[in-house]
C-alpha cells in the first residue's frame, strides 16, 4: 500500500526590494509496502541473482532467462506501481473501467514459489550442459524476510568439454560425397568448446546445403549426432549421422518404392503460374492457358523454355514482368535458394498480395537409375485491389515547430499492366513558425505557415532506361522511380513555389547493401519575399543572403549507398551506414562555357531564366546499436558532411546547407540557432544559421520505464562552419587547428511513448558546453539552470 503525501514549502529569497515567496510541492512516497495484502506465509519475489564461478567465463545475463520466475518490475526501477495499481483497485466494484486499467497498468504480485526455483536449477543446468558444461552445479539459496523472497543461484562450472575430433557418416554415398565438400564451411572445429546451439546451426546449414544441391525432401530429422565422452579428460568425439529415409522410418525395403528409400536429387520439369489466382474458384475454373516463351535473358540457359500461365479472365499483367521475378529454370536442379527469392522478388510487387509456391512430385520412372526424379512448381498469385484512395492525417515537427497535415492519396497498383505503383499525393498542411529574426514563436497565433502542393510518383519494379542494351541481373532487384511535383508555401517573410522532378534507379545487391542513384533531379525554386523581409534582406548587404533567398535551378545528380544489417525480429547488434554524394550545375555550366553564353548582372548563367546552383556536397552517417538486451539499447551515430559552391554559385543554396540544433540534431539549442563556428550573434545574422561543414556524434541509452514508456539519457556533440569568410558571421570560418575548440556539447535526458508504429518523443537538453562563449567561459555546468533546458518533441527516434 503507498501512501502518498502533498507537502508545501515556503521559502523567502531577499533581493534588494523583492521578497519572493516559492511554493515546492513534493511527492513523498512514505509508507509503499507492497507486501501487505500478502497472505500469511506468502512471500513477494524481489529479485534473483546469479554468481557464477569463474566469473569471466560467461555472463549472468545468459543464465538469467532460464529463470522461470520474475520478481515485479519497477517502475524506474524504484516503485513498484503496476503491483500499487493492481491492489488498490483489487476492492473496486468491477467495471468495465476497472479491468481495462488492471489490464493496463496493473500486475499481480510475483509471490515466491520454491516449485519454480527447482525448476529454474534444472533449467540452468540444462543450458549450462548444452554449452558444454557438463559438470556444472546449480545450488539455490533463498533469504527470506519481511515477506520478501531473494533468490541467489550460485553457479560453479567447472572445466568445459572440448572437442577433439569431428567426423560425418552417413548411410547414402551421395548424400556422403555432398556433405564432405560442405564441411569445409563447417564452424565446428577441434579444439574448440562443445555447444550443443553450434551443432543445431550446423544441422540447419548441412540441411539448407542439401536443399540448394537438389534434395528437395531433405530435412533437420535425418541429421543426429553422437558423442563419445570416453576419449580423454574433458574431451569428446562428435560424429553426425545423416540416415536414409529407410532407416529413420524403421519400415523395411519394399522393391516397389524403393525410390523413396534413398535421398534423391530433383529436377524441375514445369512451371505453372496462376497470375489471378482464387482459391475460392475450384481447380478445373481455371480454362485458359498461356505457353510463355522466356527471353534469352531471363533463362539460365540457352535453350528454349516456358512458362505455363494459367487464368480464367483476362490478364491484367504482362507475363514477362512475372518471369523476370521467377528464379526457377526447367531443367534446373532444385535449390531451396531459387524458391525463397521468387518468393521475395513477388512479394514486392504491389499488385500481389498473397504469394505461394508449391512443389509436386512429377516423374519417378528412371529415378532408380539416375537417382534423379522430376518435381513440377506451382505458383499461386492472389491478387490485391489494384485501385484504391486513403486520407492520410499527421502531426509534424519542424526543428520545434508542430503543425499538422493531410494528404489524399490516389494509388494504381498496376497502371501499365507491368505491376507498376502509381501514387498521386494532394497535400496541404499548417505549421507555426518563426519569422526572419524572430526569437520566439508568437503564442497567440495557432499556424502562421500554409503549405499545398501535389505529387506524382510512378514506380517500377525493374531497370527502365530510355536506351536500348543496358540491362541488368534480376538479383540485383532493379527499381525505377520517376517523380514530378509542386508544392506552394506561404510564410511570414515570404512565398515560394517549388516545381521539382527525379528520375531514379534502387538497386539492392543483397538483404543488407542497396544503391540508389538518381541521374537528374530538378528543383525549381521561385521566390516571393515580403516588403518588410526583403528589406531586412538587403540591410544585410550581403550577396549570400539574397541568393539563398532569391529564385534559383537546382540541376542535380545524386548517389546513395545504404548498409543496414538490422534484422526485424532478431536480437543482436546492428550498424547503420549511408553514404551521400550529390553534384549540382556541372553539365549546364560546361555548355554555358563552351557555347560563350552572356551571364546576368550577378554574373550567373541562367537557364529558362533562372540562375541554376553548381555545387559538390558529400556525407557520411554510421550509427550503431549495442543491444544490452531486447529491451535496452546503447545507441551511438557519428555524421560528417560538407559541400563546396563553385563556378556558378558562390553560395550554397538555403535547401542543401548544413544547419545544428533542433529535435534531430543538437538537442541543446533550438533549430538553426548553433554555430558557424564560435559565432555568438553579436553584430550579425542571428537567424537560420547554414554552414557548409558539419559534424556531429551522438549517444543515447534508451531502457524501457513502464510498458509503452521509455527513457533515455543522451548526449549530442558537434557543429556547422563555413569554407568561405562571411562577415555577417565573424568566426564561423572552418579551421582544422581550431575547429575541436568549437565544437558544442549537450546531454538531457528523454521521455518517448513507443506504440509500436509510431513513436512520440519529448527531449530535455541541457546545454554544456557553448563555444559562442568567450574562451575560458564556455563550460556552462557549473552556472547551469532548469530554465536553461531546451525541450524538443519529435516524431520517431532521433536516429
Amino acid at each position: 500500500m503507498c501512501n502518498f503525501y502533498l507537502c508545501t514549502i515556503g521559502s523567502e529569497v531577499l533581493n534588494n526590494n523583492y521578497s519572493i515567496v516559492f511554493i515546492i510541492i513534493l511527492l513523498i512516497i512514505t509508507g509503499c509496502n507492497p507486501t501487505k495484502k500478502l497472505p500469511d506465509k506468502k512471500y513477494l519475489l524481489t529479485e534473483n541473482k546469479v554468481k557464477i564461478e569463474p566469473e569471466k567465463q560467461m555472463n549472468s545475463s545468459e543464465i538469467q532467462k532460464y529463470i522461470s520466475q520474475a520478481p515485479n518490475k519497477k517502475f524506474l526501477r524504484l516503485f513498484h506501481i503496476n503491483l500499487w495499481l493492481y491492489n488498490e483497485t483489487e476492492n473496486w466494484k468491477p467495471t468495465k473501467f476497472r479491468d481495462w486499467l488492471r489490464r493496463l497498468g496493473g500486475k499481480p504480485p510475483s509471490i515466491y514459489d520454491p516449485n519454480l526455483t527447482i525448476s529454474s536449477e534444472r533449467n540452468i543446468r540444462n543450458y549450462l550442459i548444452n554449452k558444454g558444461y557438463f559438470n556444472a552445479s546449480v545450488k539455490s539459496e533463498e533469504i527470506l524476510k519481511d515477506k520478501k523472497a531473494e533468490v541467489v543461484y550460485h553457479v560453479e562450472l567447472n572445466q568445459p568439454y572440448i572437442i577433439r575430433n569431428f567426423q560425418i557418416e552417413a548411410e547414402d554415398t551421395l548424400i556422403y560425397r555432398y556433405s564432405q565438400q560442405m564441411m569445409k564451411n563447417s564452424s565446428i572445429r577441434s579444439g574448440e568448446t562443445y555447444d550443443y546451439y553450434l551443432l543445431e546451426r550446423e544441422r540447419e546449414r548441412l540441411t539448407t546445403e542439401l536443399r540448394n544441391s537438389g534434395f528437395y525432401f531433405f530435412t533437420n530429422d535425418y541429421v543426429f549426432y553422437e558423442l563419445d565422452t570416453t576419449v580423454g579428460r574433458n574431451s569428446l568425439d562428435i560424429k553426425m549421422l545423416i540416415l536414409n529415409p529407410i532407416s529413420l522410418t524403421g519400415s523395411s525395403p519394399d522393391p516397389s518404392t524403393y525410390w523413396s528409400n534413398l535421398h534423391h536429387q530433383y529436377i524441375i520439369r514445369n512451371i505453372y503460374v496462376f497470375p489471378q489466382y482464387n482459391s475460392q474458384l475450384e481447380a478445373n475454373s481455371f480454362s485458359d492457358t498461356l505457353l510463355y516463351q522466356r527471353s534469352p535473358d531471363d533463362t539460365s540457359e540457352a535453350n528454349t523454355e516456358y512458362l505455363y500461365f494459367i487464368y480464367n479472365e483476362p490478364l491484367k499483367i504482362q507475363p514477362k514482368i512475372v518471369s523476370r521475378a521467377i528464379y526457377l529454370h526447367s531443367g534446373d536442379i532444385y535449390r531451396l535458394n531459387d524458391a525463397e527469392l521468387t518468393f521475395r522478388d513477388l512479394a514486392e510487387f504491389p499488385i500481389y498480395r498473397f504469394i505461394n509456391i508449391e512443389f509436386r512430385l512429377a516423374d519417378t520412372a528412371d529415378i532408380t537409375k539416375t537417382r534423379r526424379g522430376q518435381l513440377d512448381c506451382y505458383i499461386y498469385l492472389s491478387r490485391t485491389e489494384v485501385q484504391g484512395f486513403t486520407i492520410e492525417t499527421e502531426v509534424t515537427n519542424t526543428g520545434g515547430d508542430l503543425g499538422l497535415s493531410g494528404n489524399i492519396v490516389y494509388t494504381n497498383r498496376n497502371v501499365f499492366r507491368g505491376a507498376e505503383l502509381l501514387r498521386l499525393k494532394l497535400r496541404g498542411a499548417a505549421e507555426m513558425q518563426k519569422s526572419f529574426g524572430q526569437t520566439s514563436q508568437n503564442k497567440l497565433l495557432l499556424f502562421n505557415t500554409y503549405e499545398t502542393g501535389a505529387e506524382l510518383n510512378l514506380s517500377f519494379p525493374r531497370f527502365v532506361w530510355p536506351l536500348k542494351g543496358i540491362q541488368l541481373p534480376s538479383s540485383m532487384r532493379p527499381k525505377s522511380n520517376l517523380m514530378v511535383g509542386y508544392n506552394y508555401q506561404n510564410r511570414p517573410d515570404y512565398i515560394r513555389h517549388i516545381t521539382n522532378g527525379a528520375f531514379s534507379f534502387q538497386l539492392r545487391v543483397s538483404d543488407f547493401k542497396s544503391h540508389l542513384l538518381t541521374p537528374i533531379e530538378l528543383n525549381a525554386i521561385k521566390i516571393y519575399a515580403t516588403p518588410s523581409f526583403q528589406h531586412l534582406i538587403d540591410s544585410f548587404n550581403d550577396q549570400g543572403i539574397r541568393s539563398q533567398y532569391s529564385d534559383h535551378l537546382i540541376p542535380a545528380l545524386k548517389y546513395s549507398y545504404i548498409f543496414t544489417n538490422q534484422e526485424i525480429g532478431k536480437f543482436h547488434n546492428y550498424k547503420y551506414f549511408r553514404f551521400d554524394f550529390e553534384s549540382s550545375g556541372n553539365v549546364l555550366y560546361a555548355i554555358d562555357e563552351i557555347a560563350n553564353v552572356s551571364r546576368n548582372l550577378n554574373n550567373e548563367f541562367t537557364f529558362l531564366g533562372i540562375a541554376y546552383a553548381q555545387y559538390l556536397k558529400a556525407s557520411s552517417d554510421f550509427r550503431y546499436f549495442y543491444m544490452l538486451n531486447p529491451n535496452t539499447t546503447l545507441a551511438m551515430r557519428v555524421f560528417a558532411g560538407a559541400a563546396i559552391p563553385y563556378g556558378n554559385s558562390n553560395y550554397l543554396p538555403f535547401e542543401k546547407g548544413f544547419f545544428a540544433g533542433g529535435a534531430n540534431g543538437m538537442r541543446g539549442w533550438t533549430l538553426r540557432m548553433l554555430g558557424p563556428g564560435h559565432f555568438s550573434g553579436e553584430g550579425g545574422q542571428t537567424y537560420n544559421r547554414m554552414g557548409d561543414v558539419h559534424f556531429e556524434t551522438n549517444f543515447e541509452y534508451r531502457f524501457p520505464i513502464y510498458n509503452f514508456f521509455r527513457g533515455a539519457f543522451f548526449m549530442d556533440a558537434g557543429n556547422i562552419w563555413l569554407v568561405k569568410s562571411n562577415p555577417l558571421y565573424p568566426g564561423g570560418l572552418f579551421n582544422s587547428k581550431t575547429f575541436l575548440k568549437e565544437i558544442a556539447l549537450d546531454a538531457g535526458i528523454g521521455f518517448r511513448f513507443d506504440f509500436t508504429y509510431f513513436v512520440f518523443r519529448l527531449d530535455a537538453a541541457l546545454p554544456l558546453l557553448d563555444p559562442a562563449k568567450p574562451e575560458g567561459q564556455r563550460w556552462l555546468l557549473p552556472k547551469s539552470q532548469l530554465s536553461d533546458l531546451v525541450w524538443n518533441f519529435g516524431i520517431g527516434y532521433p536516429f
